[in-house]
């Protein structure tokens, strides 16, 4: 992402400030002479003692012959490849098939290149976990180096603008971002009823603009379907709806293979909704073409003919993710940021909370989404700025108008009256039903997931898409709330309340048509969680949060309507007493409000950032507590049915490298998870310029463990390969620098090496001298939240101060994910 930036500061006649790349052009060329002399040597030696090598590097404290007997699991081709000096790390990162979307990704084992490239940057490797308290050291160094500068007036003006640029980037994000999704509203709506004509009036226009001065009861003139335009007025009735529904699915399948192939040829990563990634980044895990300029842009304009298309997706969830490409395309404007992984997750977290806050208008809520489901690291600062930024974005966004009301939500609504006790049962029983069918569509879900990526399907992404868009074209337009309402659409209908429409506006108002609506409503149902299925998890920008919505209004509308019929023929029950007098004393609405809560509960397990956005979504302050009592049973049912969330349950599926709330202890012993195989260290005295040269050359490991010797082995710190990298860089400016300049990591070694040599390379203030460490018998439990809770990136493994191993995270979760594929 940018130049190197130094850890510690270093004074110069002791140790080794660098900016410059590394050597020259005699530099190299001596160095290429020294290898040459160094495999001559090797080869001569080998050639005198038969077998092994004796070239001068390093090995682990670990002898290889002894190996063996200390890992009795380690193989001898596992021996033989760790000591030809070309090492692997155990899930260090994703194989070379993950660049070809979200869908494929899995870990694996991956072997770096035995010539690793030597680059004097500060940017972490694709698919790497971050150190978290390496760069929140770095951030606070650079403060304080900051604050140290003479106080001039141009250095006060930079202080202070260092101080607030926090504030002036979350302000660019939420603006940016609430505009974008004002346009994306636009353009769903006016694509998705160019399937159903045009208006004549002004092409530029939806139906509900074309038609806002038109009553409800009489034909709008200005808006012509394609039976029309095609010169088919008086054809019969069968004619006119077979072109109609011709056309309807040719646009939809255009508009969704259009998106796909958008997808799938220029970014992979704008599949999906995006938030389990969203939640990995803000883990540590670093996926570097996630958030980039072109995955910005496919996904805007691929989520517009998604939901246009009429697939049984959202706009909600890929907000999610657009936020956080418009983060991370302006985070180059303000380097405190760009150039430290930890401090632009701080405003990542703030970014989520602007996706949610421009998805439902809910602001608040969007803070606590981002706090409950998605933010790893969420302090007291980012909660500021995340309330600040999601307040702006709202602002932005209504400053568009997009729903052509002047308000800022979608499914705002008006209850003329409370809720009444004895309608809690049927409240809690639509938790128990929203828990139960989100858990059973999370294992449906998943397991269609993973026949995909196994079976053929998954060659032929465009294709599957494009018979999903025609399928579910066909099965909507035939069935009669889907075929004129958008999945948002119809849940504001589901959500409205009968006491201000009549049952001519309102044909799920009118009771004598009970039970057609339940069936009409049975049928959508079905149809939307069957479809809802197969659709999250396509090649094409995805969300849930609304399809969820619907799924759960039908449930609860069929409920509400059944105990509105039942009143109407039975209203002086001792049930109903406190509807004395009352004409609406069931409102169907409020119980689709509740059921599309329970639903979306079951599928997220969010409880209080969904409450609130739901609050804030519909404006009933009343029922919040029907509301939290519904959302409650809904995670505590689904919960019991099935261990994860929706995202969460993506996030295994892809094996991402993400620390999950583990709810049961191990036995298992930190020894049990170490890594061994792989471990490649220093020694602290001994080493030359050319050797560590070398070894940067030949691995690619993300730094080195350094011990005192081979013999002892004994731990005296870590040393990143960025800081090792610089070290270098500095030392090779230098007149007196050869490559057989010795470096050293301790006092002891220094005293040593000025014994026999007039310029040595101090090193000790680049390497971590205090790494954590824990013993060998330490319990997994121990070791899985110190590497959670802490965000560290490896735990040393020692034995009476000797080094054993590294537990990294990806150690931890390989180790986890086994435990319950045997348990399974």
């Amino acid at each position: 992402m940018s130049e190197y930036v130094p850890l510690l500061e270093v004074d110069e006649e002791r140790g080794l400030l660098c900016s410059s790349p590394l050597g020259g052009a005699e530099l190299e060329e001596s160095y290429r002479s020294w290898q040459q002399q160094q495999q001559q040597q090797q080869q001569q030696q080998q050639h005198r003692q038969g077998s092994g090598t004796h070239a001068r590097r390093h090995h682990s404290e670990i002898r290889w012959e002894e190996a063996a007997s200390i890992l009795p699991t380690t193989t001898e081709d596992q021996l033989h490849h760790a000591q030809s000096g070309a090492s692997y790390d155990p899930l260090s990162a994703l194989d070379a098939d993950a660049f070809a979307g979200p869908s494929q990704r899995h870990l694996d084992l991956w072997e770096p290149s035995q010539h690793a490239p030597l680059m004097p940057t500060d940017k972490y490797r694709d698919f790497d976990t971050i150190d978290w308290v390496r760069d929140n050291l770095r951030s606070q160094l650079q403060r304080e180096k900051i604050d140290r500068r003479r106080k001039t007036l141009y250095n006060r003006f930079y202080i202070q603008f260092y101080r607030v640029q926090a504030w002036l980037f979350v302000f660019l994000i939420a603006v940016v971002t609430g505009l974008t999704a004002g346009l994306i509203d636009r353009g769903v709506e006016w694509l998705g009823d160019s399937r159903y004509g045009y208006c004549s009036s002004s092409y530029w226009m939806g139906r509900a603009l074309c038609c806002q001065s038109t009553p409800p009861n009489e034909v709008c003139h200005d808006w012509r379907d394609w039976a029309t335009i095609f010169g088919m007025t008086d054809a019969s009735v069968l004619s006119i709806f077979f072109v109609n529904y011709v056309v309807f699915v040719l646009l939809a399948v255009l508009y969704v293979g259009t998106a796909s192939w958008l997808v799938v040829s220029l970014a992979p990563w704008a599949a999906g909704s995006g938030i389990p990634e969203v939640k990995c980044i803000l883990g540590g895990f670093v996926i570097n073409r996630f958030a980039s300029v072109p995955t910005l842009l496919v996904k805007c304009v691929g989520v517009v003919l998604t939901v246009s298309g009429g697939l049984i997706a959202g706009k909600q969830g890929p907000l999610v993710h657009i936020s956080c490409c418009v983060c991370s395309m302006f985070s180059g404007f303000f380097k405190k940021f760009h150039k430290n992984e930890a401090k632009l997750r701080e405003i990542l977290s703030a970014s989520a909370a602007v996706g949610v806050s421009v998805a439902f208008g809910a602001p608040i809520g969007g803070v606590l989404f981002s706090l409950e489901s998605v933010s790893y690291y969420f302090p007291l600062k980012t909660m500021w700025r995340a309330f600040f930024a999601a307040t702006i974005a709202a602002l932005a966004l209504q400053s568009t108008n997009p729903f052509h009301t002047g308000k800022l939500v979608e499914f705002q609504t008006s209850y003329n009256h409370t809720w009444r006790y004895f309608e809690l049962p049927f409240f809690l029983l639509l938790g128990v039903i929203g828990g139960i069918l989100g858990a059973l569509y999370i294992q449906l879900n998943t397991r269609v997931c993973e026949y995909r990526r196994r079976s053929w399907i998954y060659r032929y992404p465009v294709g599957e898409t494009i018979f999903m868009a025609a399928l579910t074209a066909l099965v909507i337009y035939i069935n009669p709330l889907l075929a004129t309402n958008s999945v948002s659409s119809l849940v504001a209908s589901l959500f409205s309340t009968c006491d201000i429409f009549s049952p001519e506006a309102q044909p799920l108002c009118d009771l004598s048509q009970a039970w057609p609506n339940i069936r009409d409503l049975l049928l959508a149902c079905v149809s939307m969680f069957c479809l809802l299925v197969f659709t999250y998890g396509l090649r094409v920008p995805t969300g849930l949060f609304v399809p969820s919505l619907a799924i759960g209004a039908c449930v609860g509308r069929m409920i509400g309507i059944s105990l509105a019929l039942l009143y109407e023929h039975t209203p002086t029950s001792a049930f109903f007493d406190e509807c004395t007098n009352d004409q609406f004393c069931i409102s169907p609405g409020v119980y689709a409000l509740i059921g599309g809560a329970a639903m979306l509960g079951g599928m997220t397990r969010l409880t209080l950032s969904l409450t609130v956005i739901i609050f804030e979504l519909t404006g009933q302050v009343d029922y919040i507590l029907p509301i939290m009592l519904t959302v409650l049973t809904s995670k505590l049912v689904a919960d019991f049915l099935s261990k994860f969330g929706i995202y969460d349950a993506h996030v295994e599926l892809n094996g991402y490298p993400y620390l999950q709330r583990v709810d049961r202890s191990f036995s298992a012993k930190a020894r049990d998870v170490m890594s061994t195989e792989s471990l490649f260290v220093i020694e602290a005295g001994g080493n030359t310029f050319g050797d560590l040269y070398e070894t940067l050359h030949r691995t690619s490991f993300s730094g080195f463990p350094v011990v005192t010797s081979e013999s002892a082995g004994i731990l005296v710190g870590y040393i990143a390969r960025a800081e090792l990298i610089a070290a270098l860089q500095h030392a090779s400016r230098s007149d007196y620098t050869t490559l057989d300049t010795p470096c050293v990591f301790t006092g002891d070694e220094l005293r040593r090496a000025k014994d026999v040599s007039d310029t040595v390379i101090d090193l000790r203030q680049w390497m971590d001298t205090s790494p954590t460490q824990i013993q060998k018998r330490t319990p997994l439990n121990v070791a899985y939240s110190l590497l959670k809770s802490m965000g560290l990136r490896r735990l040393m493994v020692i034995r009476r101060g000797r080094l054993v191993g590294v537990i990294t995270k990806k150690d931890v979760i390989r180790f986890v994910r086994g435990q319950q594929e045997e348990k399974q």
